[in-house]
Parts: structure tokens; C-alpha cells; sequence
């Protein structure tokens, strides 16, 4: 009887103390994520809030689009919200979005091929920031 009744308070020790420990991942990306250039890659896709206005931000794709030679397929704009559908040398699609979060902050989503290239995304996002 006495061993049950120590195993249980211990049960519960381990699990409190291992909590923070799990969650802390997603922890770290909340609180990231409303930090001016907080980047996440989730699911295939990056995303990253930049400190510029949303028309900087776009201008700046725009010129990224033309260094990197991502032929367009697609685009369409309006005063918040930017979606262009490219594709690059190995005919995988890109599609990048810039939308508006506030004056002064944008956020630009990147996904490269279906499943996401994470090293092509940031490269972009890079030529992107580049240009700002």
C-alpha cells in the first residue's frame, strides 16, 4: 500500500515537470510570432513578419522575383494582399504571399513545391529582405 501511495505523487511530479518541457516549442513560436522578424517554417511553408510598410514589402518581392529570374505565372494584388504563383529553374511552384498586419509590418509566406523546400524559401525570403 505504501509503495502505491508514493508512485502516485511521483506520477504526478514527472508529469508537471515535464510539461514546460513539451511545451515549449510552442511556446517560443507564439510568443515569436508577434515579434517583428519572428520566422517560422510550418507545414512546407515560411513564414516571416518584416518591419516595412506593406507597399516596401511588395516592391521588394517584386525585385527578388526579377533577381532570383522566377518566371510568373500568376499575380494578383490589392492594398493588402499580394499573391504571386511562379516557378523556378525545376519547374516546381512557388507561391509567395505578402500581406498586410499593420503600417509598418508585413508578412511574407513562402512554399516552394508542394511539400515545401525550406533552403529554396529562405533563400528567397533572403533576396527579399535584401532588397528592402
Amino acid at each position: 500500500m505504501k509503495k502505491r501511495l508514493l508512485a502516485l505523487p511521483l506520477m504526478w511530479v514527472l508529469l508537471f515537470a515535464g510539461t514546460p518541457v513539451l511545451l515549449s516549442g510552442c511556446a517560443a513560436l507564439v510568443a515569436g510570432g508577434g515579434a517583428a522578424g519572428a520566422v517560422a517554417y510550418v507545414r512546407g511553408e515560411l513564414r516571416s513578419e518584416l518591419e516595412c510598410g506593406y507597399r516596401q514589402c511588395r516592391d521588394a518581392t517584386e525585385a527578388a522575383i526579377r533577381q532570383l529570374e522566377l518566371a510568373e505565372v500568376d499575380r494578383r494584388t490589392d492594398g493588402l494582399t499580394a499573391r504571386y504563383e511562379l516557378e523556378d529553374a525545376d519547374d516546381k511552384t512557388v507561391h509567395i504571399r505578402v500581406l498586410k498586419k499593420t503600417d509598418n509590418i508585413s508578412e511574407v509566406r513562402i512554399r516552394v513545391g508542394h511539400f515545401g523546400d525550406e533552403t529554396k524559401s529562405r533563400h528567397i525570403l533572403r533576396a527579399i529582405e535584401d532588397n528592402l
